[in-house]
């Protein structure tokens, strides 16, 4: 089985008191990464292909939500939506725990 997650972040989105949202982007998107594929594999064990585009865009407003699609897999429209919204709940944790980590705190403006 493999599974494409796709989502984006936006710079813009970041709030106040980042000295480099770039880095800051790039550095939550590493962390994110990290945290999806550990979900998934939690979730449906470690003989899956996992393929995670994760977007940086120079941007404020709406972003795409976090879509999967699961390729050769005998996984019901409910299993799949299921999971899908278990990783955008976590996807809006791993933020709160990331941004308030210490890896966050070298990005902060003094």
């Amino acid at each position: 089985m493999k599974i494409f997650i796709d989502t984006q972040i936006l710079t813009g989105n970041l709030g106040d008191g980042w000295t480099d949202y770039d880095a800051v982007a790039q550095a939550f998107a590493t962390y994110l990464e990290d945290a999806l594929r550990q979900a998934v594999c939690g979730r449906l064990g470690n003989d899956i292909e996992i393929d995670i585009n994760i977007s940086i865009d120079r941007a404020t407003g709406c972003g795409r939500e976090l879509t999967i699609y699961i390729e050769n897999a005998h996984i019901n429209a409910l299993s799949q939506h299921s999971l899908e919204r278990y990783l955008q709940d976590l996807e809006g944790d791993a933020w709160e725990k990331w941004s308030q980590s210490p890896e966050a705190e070298k990005y902060c403006e003094a």
